[in-house]
């Protein structure tokens, strides 16, 4: 398409989310009359035609194109087929319209109580007194840190294993900016509590704790619901109780649940992880139930390791994405209410084999999912290729980790938190330097502004030709020179 003018992107700003949020409101009565499989599949295509067509309309290789891509095409998508089985928070009984719509189009993921539920606010001060602490949580840090990404990134002499660890860690904190932003306006206006979206990934113990509590959960969260749930449990859709009709009431008031909304109720606890000496909203990823311990115990080198267990037996998994993707990887969840003892039966039914092949998997549709956005933001071909090998790698290396973990524990061996930090860090951050971070420095070129052309976009002056070239071999020697109309003159 052409170059857009300021109006035409207004008008795009101003007409995308409206689709959007018409879009939702269709979904969820389909939603309400319709029971998770085929059927629902087939009546929510259309919205996700609009969700992967909607970031075409923004130039390639500007910031617009990348957020739509990013939470249009990935994220809604991701959220709204794992609706279409029978996952997810979407499930919830009682979300109200804003409240769906909040969830199922912004980057955000809600808080779940033990009862598997999206925890509400229902009192007006509380909301406003926590969505103000939201805007400023962690504000001036990631201030500083972005101003400071952004000087070494822009700086001609820095080394780009300097660049690579700027860019994750400028890309988090920019991200993490506008993230509490939308969190804030989600809690005022909806009451719905959210969790972060970032967590410091500058101070991962472990490859598992960085994809499992600090880097970009909510991508993570999707992608858990969607490919690595349905792997473990062996079905893409979810169990369900039967289809119960239309729901009516308010929030407030429902108590049946549309159909196939028991399935969502999975039985999850969040790891509280209080920052900041106790202030601020509550981080930490989703994982298993009953989860006694952090997944990096302070002074060793920790993690969850596929195929490890928690003090009940439950078995747990990280996940994995980047910039738009990854995070969180929960254990199997029960899926049909029975009680905690037969919920551990049912984790440990999963084998081993089947919890590496959904880390795999998750990693790998990470992986692809990155290369189509990449794509799509840049419209460069020549850098595909290089982010799906980096996180193919990533599943071995979190597996070599989890047996190095287990070996280092039979010796009574506990690492230091001050070495975990780098080694965690350097495992991470120099595969990275090749085929992630570098893929993207050699695509993304940089803009004078949002709307303007990029270098590589712009038309090239085709050079002037020599109308002839006068070679001088058995003469003296001479002095060629060019003239402005393209002849060759020799002077003796």
């Amino acid at each position: 398409m052409a170059l857009q003018t300021w109006s035409n992107w207004a008008l795009c700003i101003v007409a995308a989310p409206l689709a959007c949020v018409g879009s939702a409101g269709a979904v969820r009565a389909v939603v309400a009359r319709t029971r998770p499989g085929l059927q629902r599949l087939l009546l929510c295509l259309p919205a996700v035609m609009l969700y992967s067509s909607l970031p075409f309309l923004f130039d390639v290789q500007s910031i617009s194109r990348a957020s739509a891509a990013a939470m249009l095409l990935w994220l809604a998508n991701f959220k709204l087929l794992a609706l279409c089985l029978g996952r997810g928070p979407l499930m919830q009984a009682g979300l109200s319209l804003g409240q769906f719509t909040a969830l199922l189009l912004w980057p955000i993921a809600p808080e779940i109580d033990v009862d598997g539920r999206v925890q509400i606010l229902h009192d007006t001060r509380t909301r406003a007194s926590t969505a103000f602490q939201r805007v400023f949580w962690r504000a001036p840090e990631n201030l500083v840190i972005f101003f400071l990404a952004l000087l070494t990134l822009t700086h001609p002499s820095v080394p780009l294993l300097a660049k690579t660890y700027s860019a994750a860690f400028g890309v988090c904190c920019y991200c993490d900016l506008w993230a509490n932003v939308c969190a804030s306006l989600v809690i005022w206006l909806h009451g719905m509590e959210v969790a972060p979206s970032w967590n410091r990934p500058w101070l991962q113990t472990s490859l598992a704790d960085f994809w499992a509590r600090r880097w970009n959960l909510p991508t993570s969260s999707s992608l858990k619901y969607l490919v690595y749930e349905p792997l473990m449990e062996g079905r893409l859709v979810a169990c369900s109780e039967p289809h119960t009709g239309e729901t009516k009431g308010t929030a407030a008031t429902e108590q049946v649940p549309p159909s196939g909304a028991n399935s969502a109720r999975q039985v999850e606890q969040r790891h509280v992880a209080k920052a900041d000496g106790g202030s601020g909203p509550k981080t930490g990823a989703i994982v298993g139930v009953n989860l006694g311990a952090d997944l990096t115990p302070s002074g060793s080198l920790g993690g969850v390791a596929p195929g490890a267990e928690d003090g009940n037996g439950d078995a747990l998994m990280p996940a994995a994405a980047g910039p738009a993707a990854a995070g969180p990887v929960a254990s199997e969840k029960d899926l049909t209410g029975r009680g905690a003892s037969e919920r551990r039966t049912n984790r440990r039914s999963g084998s081993a084999a089947r919890r590496v092949i959904g880390l795999a998997a998750t990693f790998i549709v990470s992986g692809i999912m990155h290369e189509l956005l990449l794509y799509i933001c840049t419209g460069d071909q020549a850098q595909l290729g290089k982010q799906a090998i980096f996180f193919a790698i990533q599943a071995p290396l979190v597996m070599a980790e989890q047996r190095l973990v287990k070996t280092l524990a039979r010796l009574h061996i506990h690492l230091p938190t001050w070495l975990c930090i780098p080694v965690a860090s350097l495992t991470l951050q120099i595969p990275a330097k090749y085929w992630f971070w570098g893929a993207y420095f050699a695509a993304v070129h940089s803009r004078a502004s949002p709307l303007a052309s990029p270098p590589s976009l712009l038309p090239v002056p085709a050079p002037v030709p020599l109308q002839s070239v006068l070679l001088v071999s058995d003469v003296a020697p001479a002095l060629v020179t060019v003239v402005a109309n393209g002849t060759a003159k020799l002077e003796l």
